[in-house]
């Protein structure tokens, strides 16, 4: 059954002779559906079942399911019959966004039409707005679109400020391609993520990169990660590797001590914790926290997440056992983590490379 305002250009999408004669007979290539917003160079671009179409576009659900180059095909064709790249869909996203990792040639062809990103502040998903403000890069990566990153980097290059945190997301993805191309690129290294007691995510970067200063984000109280941090949690071997070649990241580099969000007294003079200000935690109980936070190193978030693969490569490209972090720690407290227990092969592995518990034990 078809949705009320659906045409049947879009009904016999990716049949490529029913198209061209719809569209002889005059079909609008550029017809948006009601509710949705979604033009047929949308659904032309869209995989079936892509998360979150279900509420945004239920007629793609019975789009049949074709290849990549199929879908390309009927890309160019709508293209080459006048179908606008940029149309926006009611949630703001564009035909580039509704592409998946699989659609090289689709997104190829669409950029070579002109076609931009719509609101990277909404995801597929359009429930609700994305936590952290992002680019195009950013936004690509965090929907697991390698493809599209590589070819927005191609095509644009890194020039939003917004995107000052894709070096982290490419490392949490593993997207190993595109955090070699970014760092080819000029893109930071010293960017880190924290979460605050709110648990939403904010990304720090001093620099993006020689095409865009900026970038930079307020640091909130909780615990930082480097790219590199996020990698070895995460198991991303590939992605440690290319971090470490470019001769960017120390293989031992440490998280920063943070500094708490603050608020300020009546009389602007003093900068008061946040946390001291909602009654969460004293004065003392900050400054205590301040002083005991960061300096985590990769080997240390490895340890602590189980990863003996991590562990292992880390120690061959000379992480050393014996580094402390902020609190005393070392690695070997890490992989005693009384929340996730000991993890046996990273604690002989350690063992082995002369580590030893530091002074305190891991919280």
């Amino acid at each position: 059954m078809l949705t009320i305002g659906t045409t049947p250009l879009v009904f016999v999408m990716h049949d490529h002779e029913l198209m061209k004669a719809f569209l002889k007979a005059g079909a609008n290539p550029n017809r948006v559906e009601p509710g949705s917003g979604m033009a047929p160079l949308h659904y032309a671009s869209a995989v079936r079942r892509q998360p979150g179409f279900e509420t945004n576009a239920p007629n793609v659900n019975w789009i049949r399911i074709v290849a990549p180059d199929t879908r390309a095909k009927s890309v160019s064709l709508l293209l080459s019959r006048g179908a606008n790249p940029n149309s926006r869909s009611s949630n703001g996203l564009t035909p580039l966004m509704y592409t998946s990792a699989m659609d090289g040639d689709a997104i190829a062809v669409l950029l070579d039409a002109g076609a931009e990103m719509g609101d990277t502040s909404r995801p597929v998903e359009a429930s609700s707005p994305m936590k952290n403000p992002v680019g195009p890069v950013g936004w690509a990566l965090l929907h697991q679109n390698e493809t599209l990153a590589s070819a927005w980097l191609n095509s644009r290059g890194l020039v939003d400020p917004r995107d000052c945190g894709v070096v982290y997301y490419a490392a949490a993805g593993g997207q190993a391609g595109v955090l070699k191309a970014l760092l080819e690129r000029g893109a930071s290294a010293e960017v880190y993520s924290t979460v605050d007691y709110h648990g939403v995510e904010l990304h720090v970067a001093p620099t993006l990169g020689p095409e865009v200063k900026g970038g930079n984000a307020l640091i909130v109280f909780g615990r930082a990660s480097r790219p590199i941090n996020i990698a070895a949690a995460k198991g991303h071997k590939d992605a440690i590797e290319v971090l470490l070649d470019t001769g960017k990241v120390a293989v031992d580099a440490r998280t920063p001590r943070l500094v708490p969000s603050v608020q300020w007294t009546q009389d602007k003079s003093q900068p008061v914790p946040e946390m001291v200000v909602r009654g969460l935690l004293s004065k003392q109980e900050v400054s205590d926290a301040i002083l005991k936070s960061g300096g985590e190193t990769a080997l240390m978030t490895a340890a602590r997440a189980g990863r003996p693969e991590i562990v292992n490569l880390l120690l061959k490209r000379g992480a050393s056992p014996h580094a402390l972090d902020n609190a005393g720690r070392t690695a070997v407290n890490y992989a005693n983590d009384p929340k996730a227990g000991p993890n046996a092969e990273v604690l002989r592995l350690l063992t082995k490379a002369g580590g030893a518990p530091g002074r305190r034990e891991t919280n």
